[in-house]
């Protein structure tokens, strides 16, 4: 899709995160564009109520609606290719990105551009075909939008009731003024790009009369008292800014430097460690290769998919690590929009007992739902780990995480539900059905 109009990761999350602890969970998001944010927005529980002047947006919003779109192109050439490929529901959108695909060669003023769109419709029929593959498989269109307004950001701003939060994308505005996308409006009889934004709106008296923030890559002049973070466009130099008037938010710019976590080899419990009874619980990200380093240590040889994860924690005691757990939305769960799965958990010898059942206590913590939610931009309800096992019930697990089915094939699946309680609280839960000798 359009990556180029993608926030940074780090200004999108801490927006939404923030948004989310303070209960506005309603999301009227003007110039949508491939929809990025607003799909991300779903998928951690908003109500979004989208909208965008391009033609792109609209195919976008018509699938996730499962509304018919005709799209009708006014190109002889073209259209005796789209003739071509198969009826399908994703056909329109298909076309949409081809169009974007060659609009840069279009022109064929040279030698190359004219060679560069040859090729390119040439191999329009396997460009739809690995396009039908790849959206399909990504699952990218599985959300649903509260509404969709197709039309310019301000109009649509005026209907946000004033418990809402309006956020408007200006990257996929400066986007749409590029060659591809005015090839697309000549191209498609039915594309109303001119009803993008012409001049500068007044985002100041915008940011006086209601609750917004907006994410720009050029500095908007006279908004500097809102400037809320700064960062670098995703695998790009160019700054990205964000505005907002939600005075809350926490400030984040980025040097460009990746966020520090656990990388080298880190402190951790001793053999004889006795967990005190006020230890100092955390939880933090670590390289995933951190995990399967530990893995082969204390973890048993049938459990070899750890170094596929995405997403590595480090559990501490008193900054001390005690045991690691890895996620991956690569291994298929039983439900990809309720669990995610939970790659492996163990914790490093010690003299305390029933520490790895602490670590399951801990898994289902609101800290731990929370660093899932922000690595994967999906709040996952759940949890589902498999258990390499010829016994009809896991010891470990049991009474912490719920059995799945039964052990026909020699492993189980556990499942458990997040909760919305603390680290500490799920430690006083653990410490009233554990005796620690001392």
């Amino acid at each position: 899709m359009l990556r180029k109009s993608h926030p940074p990761k780090i200004l999108l999350v801490s927006l939404l995160q923030f948004l989310e602890e303070s209960g506005r969970r309603t999301l009227f998001i003007g110039n949508s564009g491939d929809l990025h944010i607003d799909r991300a927005a779903v998928k951690m529980g908003f109500d979004v109520h989208s909208s965008d002047p391009t033609i792109l947006g609209r195919c976008v919003a018509a699938l996730v609606s499962d509304e018919s779109f005709d799209l009708r192109c006014d190109d002889e050439e073209l259209s005796s290719i789209f003739a071509l490929w198969p009826n399908h529901r994703l056909k329109p959108l298909i076309q949409i990105q081809f169009a974007l695909k060659i609009g840069e060669y279009a022109a064929r003023k040279n030698d190359y551009q004219k060679a560069k769109y040859q090729t390119c419709l040439e191999e329009a029929l396997p460009f739809f075909r690995e396009s039908v593959r790849v959206l399909e498989r990504n699952n990218y269109l599985d959300f649903r939008l509260a509404s969709f307004r197709y039309g310019h950001f301000t109009k649509h701003f005026v209907q946000a009731p004033s418990e809402s939060h309006c956020l408007s994308n200006l990257l996929t505005h400066s986007i749409t003024e590029t060659i591809p996308f005015r090839f697309v409006e000549r191209l498609f009889s039915c594309c109303h790009i001119n009803q993008m934004l012409k001049g500068k709106p007044n985002f100041a008296s915008l940011f006086r009369s209601r609750s917004i923030s907006v994410f720009s890559d050029k500095p908007l002049d006279g908004m500097d008292v809102w400037l809320r973070g700064k960062a670098n466009k995703p695998n790009g130099r160019e700054p990205i800014f964000l505005y907002s008037n939600l005075e809350e938010l926490p400030t984040v710019f980025s040097t460009g430097k990746k966020t520090k976590a656990i990388q080298e080899v880190p402190r951790t419990i001793p053999t004889d460690y006795v967990l005190p009874e006020n230890a100092s619980l955390s939880v933090v990200k670590c390289k995933p290769s951190l995990v399967f380093h530990y893995k082969h240590l204390f973890m048993s040889s049938r459990v070899d998919y750890s170094d596929a994860a995405e997403l590595a924690l480090a559990f501490l005691a008193d900054g001390a690590v005690f045991g690691f757990a890895s996620f991956s939305q690569r291994t298929r769960s039983m439900d990809g929009k309720r669990y995610v799965f939970m790659n492996s958990d163990f914790v490093l010898p010690s003299a305390t007992p029933r520490l790895s059942k602490l670590l399951l206590h801990l898994l289902r913590s609101d800290e731990v739902r929370r660093l899932v939610a922000r690595q994967y931009l999906f709040s996952y309800p759940s949890i589902q780990t498999t258990v390499f096992t010829d016994k009809p019930v896991s010891m470990k697990y049991r009474g912490v995480f719920q059995k799945f089915g039964e052990n026909t094939t020699g492993k189980l699946t556990y499942t458990a539900d997040f909760t919305t309680e603390p680290l500490k609280e799920r430690f006083e839960q653990w410490k009233t059905r554990t005796t620690i000798k001392r």
